[in-house]
């Protein structure tokens, strides 16, 4: 028996699914945000909370899955939900954001700020973790959940800026013990200026720290880690963590004698390692695909230690250590006609899991599953007004650049159409250290559904591939980059596909750049004539998985690491916390989070700041439309 879990909001959608099925389903249908999102299960399988799109703003929803009650709903309307962590069966932290204007010397500035709530099921007051310390109001983000403590159900680990030495003239990023129930705070460990991460072993104990640091003989960022020995810390490796050399940190192996780190080492392609707590060389290759980079991590919901990846050829494929797991994993992959499955989230005792499947043609659908039973139960459905029927068929693609590279991507037909002589949309992915796949995307589908094609292509800088593949991008925007996509209009063109008169490109973020670059660069040539415009109704974008371009982690709590952030200048390499700076130029990371400002600080912020103004009106990052004439798209 299929039984649908949800709040008005889901079950009103689905009675539209019969109205949509006969005509191309509105622009509402794709705009609007996806139902569900990030959902985790109670530690004793009873409840689960999800993100739901409520009036248009993402809130936490907590469905109880025994008792047909309402579902009890967290929000706040300054705010807006990004994810939750259960601590024990009544309790679990929302981390929310918002925008907050400051007034600075500069004039005013928008920033985003995180905060972590502890709120109850049962009723009992919420309690806004880190709240008690004094730098809390100073720390723009307050929500970073290092790790849980499965010895104390009450117990929350977070990292936080905080004040260090008598003085207290410089900050160190520290991990703090807080507890859920009343907001006590206590200092946990120490971190210093560099501190980037912090690693636990789901009991309380801390493992490692990750610190960064320049090493100015060679002017790069090295990253030195530091094991934790009967609470004090030994550095036993350091690594360059320079472009292309990157290593993260996701947290200890299954067995708890070693950590897992995501690395290339001496391979094109990024796999897992596992590094010995003895501090001895990297040992035991965890996973590593010969041709694809891992492109998932795979946390235990309770302890967060690794227990499995995933690698992307053409969709994502999840490959768990455990064999039981592994399993489990082909068995709901055959019940579920091969879409793309993953398990979400676990109980504790390992009998109930939340499970989702999707592909191009069927929006991601969340599913109950009974380990002891062996049942699948539907939950709810993240688009339940679209029908496999309403969408069209998507195909990877590959061709060879004017290089010779070989170039992967995808082609996606209307419904109903045969591909010949279609109207064609260009879409490619920001990043640009990114890639497309075959699943489900709104705006491909509802292209699509408007009669044209969509061709996505993976040109070289796309992640996924290998090094050699992202490197050979180096320098070469608007050049090869861009060539790369001209060549597989081109290929479409010559194979009948896409009618070289009635071509548009569109892009966000990078792919904003492309559309541009595709217009300025090739607007008469004779293979694809020019890029043309699309007469579609403009959607606002859903808050769909990010497509980030290093390894995403899931299990809760989040990644050890989740709070590393920062990066680096392009000119003098020094670690920057400011990702909205062009230059990422801040010369110190004192600037981003502590409340302490040096005047020598905010000079050179000021600095970067007038950098920053030159290099952004040369930038594109909105989503762009280049429109010279309207082609006569053929619509459902």
């Amino acid at each position: 028996m299929m039984r649908l879990w949800g709040s008005a909001a889901v079950c009103g959608a689905m009675m539209l699914s019969a109205i949509c099925a006969e005509a191309a389903p509105p622009v509402e249908a794709f705009g609007n945000l996806p139902v569900l999102t990030k959902v985790h299960l109670s530690p004793d399988g009873k409840h689960f909370s999800a993100i739901e799109s409520l009036n248009g703003r993402p809130t936490v929803v907590v469905f109880a899955l025994d008792e047909p009650t309402k579902p009890i709903i967290f929000s706040d309307p300054e705010s807006f939900a990004e994810d939750s962590t259960w601590v024990n069966n009544d309790r679990l932290i929302c981390v929310v954001y918002g925008n907050i204007v400051e007034n600075t010397k500069e004039g005013l500035e928008i920033h985003r700020w995180t905060r972590a709530i502890s709120v109850s099921v049962s009723g009992k007051d919420p309690v806004v973790l880190t709240a008690r310390m004094r730098v809390h109001r100073y720390n723009r983000n307050a929500g970073t959940v290092v790790a849980l403590d499965t010895t104390d159900p009450d117990i929350a680990y977070m990292a936080i800026y905080n004040t260090n030495g008598a003085a207290e003239k410089f900050y160190s990023y520290d991990l703090v013990r807080v507890n859920v129930e009343t907001g006590k705070v206590d200092i946990a460990m120490r971190g210093t200026e560099e501190t980037q991460g912090w690693i636990m072993d789901g009991n309380g104990g801390v493992v490692a720290r990750v610190d960064e640091k320049l090493d100015k003989p060679t002017d790069r960022p090295m990253d030195n880690l530091f094991i934790y020995r009967n609470g004090s810390p030994e550095q036993v490796a350091s690594f360059d963590a320079s472009k292309g050399w990157e290593v993260g940190y996701i947290g200890l192996t299954a067995d708890g004698k070693a950590l897992a780190v995501s690395r290339f080492g001496d391979h094109d392609t990024m796999g897992i390692d596992a590094f010995p707590l003895d501090g001895t060389s990297f040992g035991q290759t965890l996973i590593r695909d010969p041709a694809y980079d891992i492109s998932m991590v795979r946390l235990d919901d309770w302890n967060a230690r690794l227990v499995g990846a995933d690698v992307t050829a053409d969709k994502g494929e999840s490959h768990y250590f455990d064999p039981k797991y592994q399993k489990l994993q082909h068995a709901l992959e055959a019940a579920l006609h091969g879409e793309t499955v993953v398990i979400e989230s676990t109980d504790k005792s390992g009998i109930n899991s939340i499970v989702s499947s999707e592909d191009p043609q069927n929006p991601r659908t969340y599913w109950l599953y009974n380990s002891q039973t062996h049942q699948l139960k539907a939950l709810a459905q993240q688009y339940p007004t679209l029908q496999p029927s309403d969408l069209g068929q998507m195909k990877a693609i590959s061709y060879k650049a004017s290089d010779g590279t070989e170039i992967h991507g995808y082609l996606t037909l209307p419904p109903g159409k045969s591909g010949t002589n279609l109207p064609m949309v260009v879409l490619p992915h920001g990043g640009p250290e990114a890639r497309d796949e075959m699943r489900f995307d709104w705006l491909t589908q509802f292209f699509a559904t408007r009669g044209y094609a969509v061709f996505q292509p993976n040109f070289r800088g796309s992640y996924g591939y290998g090094r050699k593949f992202v490197e050979a991008s180096n320098g070469q925007w608007g050049l090869k980059m861009q060539s790369d996509i001209t060549d597989g209009v081109k290929k479409l063109i010559a194979d009948g596909t896409a009618d070289p008169k009635r071509i548009c490109i569109v892009g966000a973020s990078y792919g904003g750049y492309a559309a541009l670059a595709g217009a300025t660069f090739t607007p008469d040539r004779s293979a694809s004539r020019a890029y043309r415009a699309c007469p579609t109704s403009s959607a606002p974008r859903p808050s769909t998985p990010a497509r980030n371009p290093r390894p995403r982690t899931t299990g809760r709590p989040a990644s050890a690491t989740s709070g590393m952030t920062r990066r680096h200048c392009r000119r003098c390499r020094r670690p920057c916390m400011r990702a909205m700076c062009a230059f990422r130029c801040c010369s110190s990371t004192t600037i981003a989070t502590s409340p302490y400002r040096s005047r020598k600080a905010s000079s050179r912020r000021a600095r970067c700041r007038r950098r920053a103004r030159k290099s952004h009106s040369s930038r594109s990052t909105a989503t762009t439309i280049i429109s010279t004439s309207p082609p006569h798209a053929s619509r459902r």
